[in-house]
């Protein structure tokens, strides 16, 4: 054999492989029909490159070698859907059809006598002489435009691609230009140079090197992931190779025997391993081919089990739905169990769900399917039964069951399926048993499933219905509590400004008393009145309070910033609540500095903070203790704290103490009268000029209460 044949051999049956290799995998893919129209196109022109050669007589290889020329346009042209198509489709119909017409114009250009005028063979040599026609230039310019577009495409593919890709398209787009340049030199050029086409006898060459670019990228690179394809089909290409080597040494041992020894011709050689290997190939097709034929001929109830099978499957995985899941079945296994009709009975919290289907339009009443389940038969053939049994299966048999199978897992009995007899008129065979049986496991887990996703189903619905009304609810509710707090807020604001304008005359006249504006007073008298004093200026900063919280709600809260002496203030405040400490047995300690810088403030509002924190902790400290009053500066901030040792914070509570209204539990058991809106204004005044509360507590050893307050933008 020689070695063109052999060149030629390896590179049609593997081109030919792996074209149909990645064909079968994804046959609607853009990606696999184009190249199996490379491999094709590849495999036409090594066979007319060599026949055109080989080949006699003449006309023969004339015929060849014109289409050696087409086959190249083909090849290219197929090259460049590919580099269309991968590794991402960017090929449209209307560019496509473009395409496919341009290959049928120049396919009949390349074959005309204006690219090859005439093709010559001298008889018993292998070998031909062309004579290029007048437009052969033209043709080798479109085969070399062609590749300059596979490449450039190649090139924009690479760009937007992976690593992975980028290897692939390297290693494809350099077996494409090796090759390509390898055939068209050996092909077009160098004979059109030196006037002699010896050179074309060794382009097939160029599909040895295109093949291993290929083989090397599935290697190495999972081109078109067909590895696994490739190596379970070297076992089948075994088989084929080895039938059709033993074919050829037939038909050689059979021609010498009655023919002579005689020598065979290297073109007659290969027609005869090429007819061996087409027997090999169609064998097997041949085969199925007439099983089929057979089967619907002699045998119509006949059916591929598996893919009854897989037909179930595939509907199984595809829903949660009990209906869709039986219907699904159903369809999928009528063509082949061919009954009359089918009930699929679902037991359902002790209740009977029934489908039917089928031309049956009455159904097995209640009292037959309960027996029916009391018997705890996993599969019932009553085909098979003496007609001398129990009455539930006389029943069973006058409705036109066949068969009942039970559905069940290994811990819940899911309910029944009843078969009519066959359209066909035939038994349940073994086979179609088990199928029956195969096909009731996976239904009974799918449904199983399926009625536990129903129930959550329900379950998120009536959760979801109460959620939604609870929200109704908690709506209405809400409003009614806008509308009572706004009713409160009124209230307070109404109420806090009728009582100033008393309560204010009240203090002016304690204070003219105390003064001694109506005449001396005793020393009894005089403390009376001063108690007195000091509840009326509480209940005036209370009343205060109150009406900036009423001001907060409404939005018209607003800050009056003025130049104020903060030891000044500070003192003003002890100077009034001085003798209610003293009069608790309390000692107030200053520590304020002097001299001390103005700051602009709002007075009365920093006012109302600093009294409520002394007057919080004259309050909660207990009988001989001390309150440290503090002011300090540092370079960025004014600091003021008040320290005691009274009663403290519970520490689940401190969390909640600048809350409106709120009041640790210690605090009311201590002073029952607190409103609780002291420290939630204190913080709403203090964040309003953008300081910081302090606060520090522990429960039983006392507290410190205090802000601090920048000295930027404050500062007069």
């Amino acid at each position: 054999m020689s070695f063109d044949l052999i060149v030629l051999a390896i590179s049609v049956i593997t081109i030919s492989v792996l074209g149909l290799v990645v064909y079968v995998r994804n046959e609607q893919s853009r990606i696999s029909q184009s190249f199996l129209a490379i491999s094709f196109s590849g495999v036409a022109w090594s066979v007319s490159n060599y026949f055109a050669d080989h080949a006699d007589p003449a006309q023969l290889s004339d015929f060849f070698a014109r289409l050696a020329f087409a086959a190249g346009i083909w090849i290219v042209f197929s090259l460049l859907i590919f580099s269309y198509v991968f590794p991402r489709n960017r090929l449209s119909s209307r560019r496509l059809t473009a395409m496919i017409v341009g290959l049928v114009i120049l396919t009949f250009f390349s074959m005309s006598n204006l690219v090859l005028a005439s093709v010559s063979k001298t008889p018993g040599v292998v070998g031909i002489e062309i004579t290029i026609g007048q437009l052969y230039g033209l043709y080798l310019v479109s085969i070399v435009a062609c590749i300059v577009m596979i490449v450039a495409s190649l090139y924009r593919n690479y760009r937007s691609s992976n690593a992975l890709r980028q290897s692939q398209i390297r290693l494809i787009a350099g077996g494409i230009i090796f090759s390509a340049v390898y055939a068209v030199g050996t092909n077009l050029i160098v004979p059109l140079l030196v006037s002699d086409w010896t050179s074309s006898r060794f382009g097939t060459l160029a599909s040895v090197i295109f093949v291993s670019a290929i083989a090397y990228a599935i290697i190495r690179y999972r081109f078109l992931d067909i590895r696994l394809l490739v190596t379970r089909s070297v076992a089948y290409l075994l088989v084929i190779g080895t039938l059709g080597v033993s074919y050829s040494l037939v038909i050689f041992g059979v021609s010498s025997l009655f023919f002579g020894q005689q020598d065979v011709p290297a073109d007659r050689q290969l027609l005869y391993l090429a007819l061996a290997l087409l027997l090999g190939l169609t064998f097997q097709p041949l085969k199925r081919f007439f099983d089929k034929l057979t089967r619907a001929l002699f045998y119509r109830e006949a059916y591929e089990p598996q893919r009854v099978l897989d037909a179930v499957s595939a509907v199984l995985v595809r829903t949660n739905s009990v209906q869709k899941l039986v219907e699904g079945v159903a369809l999928a296994t009528d063509q082949a169990l061919r009954p009359r009709f089918a009930q699929v009975v679902i037991v359902q919290d002790k209740q009977l769900r029934t489908l039917m289907f089928g031309k049956k339009t009455e159904v097995l009443d209640d009292k037959t399917i309960w027996a029916t389940i009391a018997l705890k038969q996993p599969l019932l053939v009553l085909d098979e039964l003496d007609n001398h049994t129990q009455e539930i299966y006389r029943e069973l048999r006058q409705v036109g069951v066949s068969i009942v199978v039970r559905l069940h897992t290994a811990k819940e009995f899911i309910g029944l399926v009843f078969l009519g007899s066959k359209e066909t008129g035939g038994i349940y065979t073994s086979q179609d048993l088990n199928v029956i049986r195969i096909v009731a496991d996976e239904l009974s887990v799918a449904v199983q499933n399926a009625l536990r996703f129903e129930r959550i189903e329900r379950f998120n619905e009536t959760l979801q219905q109460e959620v939604d009304d609870a929200t109704a609810e908690l709506r209405k509710t809400n409003k009614k509590l806008k509308a009572l707090d706004e009713a409160k807020d009124e209230f307070i604001s109404m109420a806090s400004h009728q009582l100033r304008t008393p309560l204010t005359s009240v203090k002016g006249y304690l204070s003219m008393a105390l003064e001694g504006d109506a005449g001396p007073l005793k020393a009894d008298q005089h403390h009376l009145v001063q108690e007195a004093f000091s509840s009326a200026q509480r209940m005036v900063y209370m009343i205060a309070d109150l009406l900036n919280v009423s001001r907060i709600q409404t939005g018209k809260f607003m800050l009056e910033p003025s130049a104020v002496s903060l030891p000044n203030l500070i003192h003003e405040e002890i100077e009034q609540l001085d003798a209610t400490a003293k009069g608790r047995g309390l000692t107030l300690a200053l520590d304020i500095p002097s001299p001390f810088p103005t700051i602009r403030v709002d007075e009365n509002k920093i006012r109302q903070v600093i009294m409520n924190f002394i007057d919080n902790a004259i309050f909660y400290s207990k009988s001989g203790g001390t309150i440290t009053i503090s002011l300090s500066k540092t370079d960025t901030d004014v600091v003021f704290t008040v320290q005691d040792d009274g009663i403290g914070v519970p520490v689940k509570e401190q969390a909640h103490l600048f809350t409106k209204f709120f009041r640790a539990s210690n605090a009311r058991q201590a002073r029952p009268d607190g409103t609780g809106i002291g420290l939630f204004m204190a913080r709403k005044v203090i964040d309003a000029h953008e300081g910081k509360i302090i606060f520090k507590s522990e429960e039983n050893k006392g507290s410190t209460f205090g802000f601090s307050l920048p000295l930027k933008g404050i500062s007069g």
